[in-house]
């Protein structure tokens, strides 16, 4: 008998050569069917002449590569689909490839380090690298090709100089002394003007390096100017120039420092960039850093850019964002009534490109009394232009208008648009409810969120909460993501477990802007699911109000109890002094999805478990707040949940998050129907790249399919599988019973194991 280790074994060996018998039929069957061929690969002597006209994206791959073999049928497919479309030859884009193995050198003096590596080129070299937010599929190649195509600044690129200025470590340290940079002047003008150094702001870069001048000027050996660890800062040199234009038409300017300069390795560890000095025995992969200094403050003047992660290759708007609203709000400018009307009346706007964040800024404006503000007020808004940086689209402002009775007016007028259903009884303004949520004295702080009527208002009571950072930066924290975020499978994780003490649910409004003539419908959408959050906010208030009161009736009834016993009066007091907070839980966090940019996102992250085909203005709601995640994409009457109308979604948020009820006797019986989803998909599951999942499913599947289309290849296949199987079964009992002699007693068996120990010794 065969032992089950070689059952095993023979087994495998079965399931291995059927794959590949299987795999190379259908092969064979695909090229027979397919004569497409790909364009010729680049090599050293046609790469340049090539690049030198229109625009390319190019492949950069080895034949060796396991994800380079993954993605070569859906490359090929990508160029074939795209060539045969009659408009693609309008466009001056193409698509090519480089073998790394053949064109060693070639590769080599583009700085490529992993397979695959896609880029995108023009006449001017190297534009950007394909974007991670882009799956590797042909929906997403050919998606980008058209918008690059399409972009004027991939061409402006040729033509664009650096505005970079090389700085030394002189330069550095009159920057960071608020001294600035010298201005060029005339011989006749006087050297000691006041006015001889200029203190704009500069976005520094720091490099791992230590004769990098001219970002321009970088080709062939010139690329080894850069650290061997650091792989991506070739590239990242060529995005610096497009960053540096880009800073100039804010008034800011941009330089770059070599840490690696013995004059400069001080400098660097200072600033806490000590992994860019030289470091002999470090293999740790390197990427430049990015600081902004402000010269014109004296102090706190040094801001780092994502202090604790890699720069992103394609982050040009983050940075710039980062650079031109860190100098804004060092300035903390004056804002007025008139501007905070209409910021929170503009309509939420959607962005059509994938790499374009348009999600809405967030103003958090100082409400001050010039006759009663302390400096140290004052001095506290310095403590958060650092945390204010690593915000996305937040703003410093400070104010003197009465903002509570503007917050009053535009609350009101968040009442008269929630009256939209002429069904239900006339919602009107509480002002009780209204005073306990807004409520704070001077100085305190207004954060208001484009597109949104819901006031918000810091809740200190004295200086004590005013001047205390932590507590500060909690409100701030919990109120950081605008009014209404796109989802992306690069936020996913981040906005599904975002404040999940606070944001028990996730509302999200699918909607479709592939094609123009439906753009009104999405507005319609968005418009309701809007209105949607504004109903059910102010139900919020409502619920959490009643709560408070009756938590307070409880507490002075548990009082009146211990008089009437005659109880110590300590323990009167007790009760007394019990504190109720204000409850900021129950909320639910209002985000889109654009089917057009990511159709197969919803089956990818696991929500959508009911297999349907979503339709643009379709509503799904994911609560993350229960042991077991819940899923529902149906209204409390039993129909698909959409934004046709603002109610649904509401009604189905109140009988999710106030069971006990806030509504009337005569409501229409509802019933919540949900599903439970693994905690795997929406909370710790990582949406991979396509190329690099292992998902086996669809190659059994289409495996099958070929035994089933090729019926007489397939019993032949079977026929010498079964031939190869007997030979392997003989092959392994003529083995075992040679091992079963070998154990044997004998000249050769167990007994004189020790004599040819000594004889293999010999």
């Amino acid at each position: 008998m065969l032992h089950s280790s070689s059952k095993l074994h023979v087994l495998l060996e079965f399931f291995s050569l059927l794959v590949v018998v299987v795999t190379s039929a259908t092969v064979t069957d695909n090229n027979n069917k397919d004569d497409f061929s790909l364009p010729l690969t680049l090599t050293t002597e046609t790469f340049k002449e090539t690049l030198a006209e229109n625009l390319h994206i190019v492949e950069f791959y080895s034949p060796y590569c396991g994800h380079c073999k993954s993605l070569a049928p859906i490359w090929k497919e990508t160029v074939q689909t795209f060539n045969e479309d009659p408009n693609s030859s309008k466009l001056g884009i193409s698509f090519n490839q480089v073998n790394c193995v053949e064109s060693g050198d070639l590769c080599s003096e583009e700085d490529i380090h992993a397979y695959p590596s896609i880029r995108l080129y023009g006449p001017s070299g190297f534009i950007k690298p394909y974007p991670k937010s882009y799956k590797r599929t042909v929906e997403d190649f050919i998606k980008f090709a058209k918008l690059e195509a399409m972009s004027q600044e991939n061409f402006d690129l040729t033509s664009l100089q650096s505005l970079s200025i090389h700085l030394e470590n002189y330069d550095i340290l009159n920057l960071l002394g608020g001294v600035g940079m010298p201005k060029p002047h005339s011989a006749d003008e006087k050297e000691n003007s006041d006015d001889r150094y200029d203190t704009s702001p500069f976005l520094v870069s720091f490099w791992p390096s230590k004769d990098f001048k001219d970002p321009k000027d970088i080709s062939g050996d010139k690329k080894k100017v850069f650290s061997n660890n650091c792989d991506n800062c070739y590239e990242f040199s060529q995005t610096w120039i497009k960053i540096s234009n880009e800073l100039a038409l804010y008034g800011i300017k941009s330089g770059h420092f070599n840490c690696e300069d013995k004059n400069n390795e001080q400098i660097c560890t200072e600033l806490g960039f000590e992994n860019l000095v030289h470091q002999k025995n470090s293999r740790a992969p390197l990427t430049p850093k990015i600081a902004l200094i402000i010269p014109s403050k004296k102090l706190n003047n040094f801001f780092i850019y994502n202090e604790n992660e890699d720069v992103d290759l394609n982050g040009i708007e983050k940075m710039v964002d980062f650079a031109t609203r860190t100098v804004e709000n060092s300035q903390v400018k004056d804002i007025d009534i008139r501007t905070l009307k209409k910021f929170i009346n503009n309509k939420i706007t959607i962005p059509k490109s994938k790499e374009s964040d348009s999600d809405g800024d967030i103003y958090v404006v100082f409400n001050y009394d010039p006759d009663t503000v302390f400096q140290e007020d004052f001095d506290f808004l310095e403590y958060l232009i650092e945390p204010f940086s690593r915000i996305p689209n937040l703003y410093l402002f400070k104010s003197i208008n009465d903002l509570a009775k503007f917050t009053k007016g535009t609350t009101e007028q968040l009442f008269n648009l929630i009256n939209y259903n002429t069904s239900e009884e006339t919602k009107k303004m509480d002002e009780d409810v209204f005073y306990k949520r807004t409520f704070s004295p001077k100085p305190t702080f207004y954060m208001y969120k484009e597109g949104c009527l819901i006031p918000n208002v810091f809740k200190g009571y004295s200086t004590t909460e005013l001047r205390n950072f932590g507590y500060f930066m909690d409100w701030i924290h919990q109120d950081e993501t605008p009014f209404v975020n796109e989802l992306k499978p690069d936020n996913f994780l981040e906005l599904t477990n975002f404040e999940k003490e606070y944001y028990g649910q996730v509302a999200i409004q699918l909607i479709d802007t592939s094609n123009e003539k439906d753009r009104s419908s999405v507005e319609m959408f968005m418009n309701n699911f809007v209105l949607s959050a504004l109903d059910y906010e102010m139900l919020r208030w409502k619920y959490l109000h009643a709560q408070i009161l009756a938590e307070r009736k409880e507490k002075n009834d548990k009082a009146d109890n211990l008089r009437k016993q005659k109880a110590a009066s300590t323990k009167i007091v007790n009760v007394m002094i019990k504190e109720i907070f204000l409850n900021y839980n129950k909320r639910v966090l209002y985000t889109y999805l654009d089917l057009s940019k990511y159709k197969d996102f919803l089956n990818d992250a696991g929500l959508n478990p009911n297999k349907r085909d979503f339709q643009n203005g379709d509503v799904i709601i994911i609560e993350n707040d229960t042991p077991q995640v819940r899923y529902y994409d149906q209204d409390p009457f039993g129909a698909y949940l959409t934004s046709v109308s603002p109610y649904y979604l509401k009604e189905l948020l109140a009988y999710i998050n106030f069971p006990d009820g806030v509504h009337g006797k005569n409501d229409v019986p509802r019933t919540l129907k949900f599903n439970d989803l693994e905690d795997t998909f929406v909370q710790g599951h990582e949406l991979e790249d396509d190329y690099t999942e292992r998902n086996f499913l669809p190659f059994f599947t289409k495996i099958l399919d070929v035994l089933v289309e090729h019926k007489l290849m397939t019993i032949m296949v079977l026929i010498l599988v079964l031939f190869r199987v007997i030979l392997s079964f003989r092959r392994r009992k003529l083995k075992m019973r040679y091992n079963n002699k070998r154990n044997s007693t004998g000249i050769l068996g167990r007994g004189n194991d020790a004599v040819l120990k000594k004889l293999n010794k010999d």
